[in-house]
């Protein structure tokens, strides 16, 4: 990008913007998406105090995976980073220490449960949010 591009104005708010990223007016359906899930995304933060005030303990990255845990008090979230150009099915005996006992979690981009037996499947360049 020019960095006159990077400068633009916010659309939104301004006479004259076709667009407003503040009321989603205008937006297309891609910058709609993006919206809902940066919104989705900034709420679980908002909402789990484990992301800003839990322990943090995490794992050596393996074959471009990374992993770790929030912590605080009886909430605990995994946390898993593929940066690979395939997706990747992770293998939860790796992180037993710290899912032991765990038969189930949540996963909360996607709103779904996912049984602990099952490896969990990682999109490309993609991450997961797990609570158990």
């Amino acid at each position: 990008n020019a960095d006159g591009e990077r400068r633009a104005d916010f659309p939104g708010g301004w006479p004259g913007d076709q667009k407003n990223a503040f009321t989603g007016k205008g937006l297309t359906e891609k910058e709609t998406e993006a919206q809902r899930f940066l919104k989705q995304l900034l709420n679980i933060r908002k909402y789990t105090p484990a992301f800003h005030k839990g322990k943090l303990i995490h794992f050596v990255p393996d074959k471009g995976v990374y992993v770790y845990f929030r912590i605080l008090d009886k909430e605990k979230y995994m946390i898993v980073l593929n940066k690979n150009p395939n997706a990747v099915d992770l293998d939860p005996t790796r992180y037993k220490e710290m899912i032991d006992g765990i038969t189930q979690f949540k996963d909360l981009i996607k709103d779904t449960s996912v049984e602990r037996a099952q490896a969990l499947h990682i999109e490309p360049k993609n991450f997961s949010i797990l609570k158990f």
